[in-house]
């Protein structure tokens, strides 16, 4: 039951992004996160990412119950960073509204995942 509602609600999500891409003429992005609109965009991806993988080293040895949150905090805060720059630098391609979309499904994500699958508190 909890592997359906996950496998349907990704569903929902990839027939959204469709529905919304065709909507608003939002072209398809090749690739997955293939597109950076300039250095500043490079280079703060990569610290995020980096920040990451600290985190998690430093969070695995202190308290290793709060792991399970950082892949989602990891992304929104991934693609916030994201939304951002392709706002600031890239308007017209509106790609941003897609970005910036991301990030209430993954927390919604975040909460089923936690709900159904990681549910240590209850």
């Amino acid at each position: 039951m909890k592997g359906i509602v996950l496998v349907l609600w990704i569903i929902f999500l990839v027939v959204l992004e469709n529905v919304v891409r065709k909507k608003l003429n939002i072209p398809k992005q090749t690739g997955w996160n293939s597109k950076y609109v300039n250095k500043s965009h490079k280079w703060g991806t990569r610290a995020i990412i980096i920040s990451y993988i600290i985190v998690t080293m430093i969070c695995s040895f202190l308290n290793p119950i709060y792991i399970s949150n950082l892949p989602i905090l990891f992304l929104i805060t991934l693609y916030c960073f994201q939304s951002y720059m392709e706002w600031k630098f890239d308007k017209e391609s509106r790609e941003y509204v897609i970005s910036l979309g991301t990030v209430p499904t993954l927390i919604i994500t975040g909460i089923i995942l936690n709900l159904f699958f990681y549910s240590y508190w209850i």
